[in-house]
């Protein structure tokens, strides 16, 4: 193979047909060009960050050495899930369901989606000057330690005796 040849063939836009992420490294199955169809090609992605791209997002796939036989992806993208409206420097991680995690400029982190599930196997922290909790409804399940005032607008609603730390029938 000539070295034009080689030089051309180093790297090639393609579509997402499928991918596994059962193995050691994500592998994806491509379309290339005009019936040019590759299985198990290894997709590479950033440390810390791992996702299943959606059928038919756009892949950009690089052949090392312009040999076909051995592709490796290293983008994708897809054009009707992207976030957009980004401000320059505004960082975005999200799916094509909606969810996403914005890293806002002017130190603001927006959470969007539709059950937010946070698991710790030790304890959570929450530090910060004032939390404000917008709900219609609040469950806690478990003991509440309060370490200060309880100021409270409306009623407080108990079974008899259970207010103040103590549930003897008096």
């Amino acid at each position: 193979m000539s070295d034009h040849r080689r030089i051309m063939n180093m790297v090639s836009r393609g579509v997402i047909a499928a991918t596994d992420d059962e193995t050691g490294v994500q592998l994806g199955q491509v379309s290339l060009l005009y019936e040019e169809d590759k299985v198990a090609v290894e997709r590479f992605q950033n440390y810390g960050f791992s996702s299943a791209p959606p059928v038919d997002s756009e892949a950009l796939v690089v052949f090392v050495g312009g040999g076909r036989d051995h592709g490796a992806i290293v983008a994708t993208d897809d054009r009707q899930s992207r976030f957009t409206g980004l401000e320059p420097g505004a960082v975005a991680i999200y799916t094509n369901e909606g969810d996403s995690i914005v890293l806002k400029r002017g130190g603001i982190v927006e959470i969007t989606t539709k059950h937010l599930v946070i698991t710790a196997e030790e304890d959570v922290t929450v530090k910060t000057d004032r939390l404000e909790i917008e709900a219609p409804e609040i469950a806690i399940k478990g003991d509440i330690e309060l370490d200060g005032d309880l100021n409270a607008t409306g009623s407080i609603n108990a079974p008899q005796g259970s207010v103040g730390g103590s549930t003897r029938d008096e």
